[in-house]
């Protein structure tokens, strides 16, 4: 059976690959563009496998609890704990399937990277090269942070020089070149060039190799919430939560957390599926505030 497709529907196909398991339906037949009755997520939706805990480079965190509920109610980190939630922004589908090994928990997308994952590159695919950038997407170029926890690499750069020259007559030209192949003359001058920092373009620094320096300012100290709300930390915006919640302080306890390739995995799976994010990536790693946490 022919149907013809809309614009909007093709959205909600997007929508309903993320949630369902059934998006086809859910968008042609039953005209549903969300999945209206998603089944609720269990703890062990949320393991990471057999990885070790506290790997690599590390981010030191406070959190509150809140006793009588057993959840996270606001995590208290500075730059690079801000630093690596929105960066969660910048991830494509195919690099987060990697990292999570097709167990992101978003609907049908699973099925559809497995699947790329069996399928022949030489007989269905135009070549391995493209497969490659399908199931192991890479970050878009300048958006890797130097300090970056997760196991994602950005796509590599383009080497680019300006041309310039003066013909014989006096006229001028420049342009943007790629190439590398040049001759010397004292009438041709290629002069290469290096990118700047996105979050430092003012100051004119200088693209690292090893990635960029981040997205927020710095220092600072910053109030994540359970469902990954951001802003400064400060006992007005502390107090105003608890308040809001009708949360009396007896009811609060402070716990740490080490957050490195594990946790951050695990996190990074549980903001994708979850409103509870802190408490279902991070609850299982926490540990006593006299505990030490060494990095």
């Amino acid at each position: 059976m022919a149907t013809p497709t809309s614009k909007e529907q093709v959205v909600d196909l997007l929508k309903c690959s993320l949630l369902s398991m059934t998006p086809l339906t859910d968008v042609f037949l039953l005209n549903k563009p969300f999945n209206e009755k998603a089944e609720p997520f269990s703890v062990s939706d949320f393991d990471i496998g057999d990885l070790k805990a506290d790997q690599g480079h590390v981010v030191k965190l406070k959190v509150v609890l809140r006793k009588s509920r057993n959840t996270i109610l606001f995590a208290l980190g500075e730059q690079d704990f801000v630093d690596l939630i929105l960066s969660f922004l910048t991830f494509p589908l195919g690099g987060v399937e990697h990292m999570l090994d097709g167990k992101s928990c978003m609907g049908s997308i699973d099925n559809l990277y497995k699947n790329i994952l069996d399928l022949d590159c030489n007989t269905y695919l135009t070549s391995r090269h493209l497969k490659d950038k399908l199931v192991k997407s890479q970050l878009a170029h300048q958006f890797k942070l130097h300090n970056q926890i997760l196991p994602i690499d950005e796509v590599p750069t383009s080497n680019y020089s300006c041309f310039s020259s003066c013909d014989s007559n006096g006229k001028f030209s420049a342009y943007l070149t790629a190439s590398t192949n040049y001759r010397e003359c004292y009438r041709e001058i290629y002069a290469p060039l290096s990118y700047l920092e996105p979050q430092s373009s003012s100051t004119g620094e200088a693209h690292s190799k090893c990635g960029g320096k981040g997205f927020v300012k710095r220092p600072s100290l910053y109030m994540v919430t359970d469902d990954l709300v951001i802003t400064p930390s400060t006992s007005v915006y502390a107090t105003s939560l608890l308040i809001d919640q009708k949360i009396p302080f007896y009811d609060l306890e402070e716990r740490v957390v080490n957050i490195g390739i594990k946790e951050g995995l695990s996190l990074l799976k549980a903001s994708l599926t979850s409103s509870s994010a802190l408490t279902n990536g991070l609850h299982q790693f926490l540990k006593p505030v006299n505990e030490s946490i060494a990095v």
